[in-house]
């Protein structure tokens, strides 16, 4: 899996093995697929593939997909950049609990791949609607992840 970017405007709104509507258009997630990856870790598609099949396991119908954003998604990461991910799903109570979940993954793919991923949680229309420029910048630079 590799990672397009969306037009602006356009959101990550639906898991479906592989393809993510992207507006009005179907996001491909294919190897090459359009996005200038710049300078991105070497192995970000492999370690957010990871990611990916571990929180589907854990979220099954919550799952929505993963949101790429930050430097890796423009491409202009250091070697020592973090992995900035929402973990986008149906629905969200308290972060923080969703947190713990996942705290053990999280633990095993950083030490694995010696990297920092940082992923927040959030519920689908929180993505898609909230206002603010944390969550304005995360839509106009992420990508599908």
């Amino acid at each position: 899996m590799t990672f397009q970017p969306c037009h602006p405007g356009a959101l990550l709104v639906h898991q479906d093995r592989g393809h993510l509507p992207c507006g009005n258009r179907r996001l491909v997630l294919s190897v090459g697929a359009g996005h200038n990856p710049g300078m991105r870790h070497p192995d970000l598609n492999v370690i957010v593939g990871e990611l990916s099949t571990e929180l589907q396991a854990l979220y099954r119908e919550r799952f929505v997909g993963l949101w790429l954003y930050g430097s890796q998604a423009r491409g202009d990461a250091s070697p020592e950049s973090d992995i900035d991910v929402l973990l986008v799903l149906t629905g969200l109570d308290r972060p923080a609990l969703e947190i713990d979940r996942y705290a053990g993954i999280l633990a095993d793919l950083n030490l694995r791949h010696g990297v920092l991923l940082s992923v927040i949680p959030v519920a689908q229309p929180e993505l898609l609607e909230a206002s603010g420029p944390f969550w304005r910048n995360a839509r106009a630079e992420g990508i599908a992840a």
